[in-house]
């Protein structure tokens, strides 16, 4: 998927990145030792699916996934994205792969970062103000 030559990429939703739990911001850190019991080790063999609510929509959309704060290699796999119907569920049809290079899975350096392919989102539609969209991601081995 190509830009064409009167659009640019823009930053339509940002989290801010935290340094290894148990650490950065005592404050707004939620308990989370059921699911990272060590925090050495991190996140195990572990899926995650996120929630974000971009403040615009486009034809396009990249996500990007760093590793700024981590001392070893971040391994993910079985990428998607899709658009939320309720909780954790999607709408029908919307999950689609992302890919990096073209590649199903990345390897993130520490101190590096990785921004996914262009995928394809859906037309846009008034429908599509406030909706969020799912993003799901696979730890592979220790996340450090």
């Amino acid at each position: 998927m190509e830009l064409q030559p009167n659009e640019s990429w823009a930053t339509v939703w940002a989290g801010s990145a935290q340094g290894p739990y148990p650490a950065g911001n005592p404050s707004a850190q939620p308990d989370q030792d059921f699911i990272i019991p060590d925090p050495v080790v991190g996140a195990r063999d572990q899926t995650f699916r996120l929630m974000l609510r971009p403040d615009m929509w486009g034809r396009c959309a990249r996500l990007r996934f760093t590793n700024v704060f981590g001392d070893r290699v971040l391994r993910l796999e079985s990428l998607y994205v899709g658009l939320q119907a309720t909780a954790g569920a999607l709408i029908s049809g919307s999950n689609v792969p992302l890919r990096f290079g073209g590649n199903r899975a990345m390897d993130i350096p520490p101190g590096a970062m990785a921004w996914s392919d262009p995928v394809a989102m859906p037309a846009y539609s008034p429908l599509l103000q406030g909706r969020r969209l799912a993003v799901s991601f696979h730890v592979r081995g220790a996340s450090g």
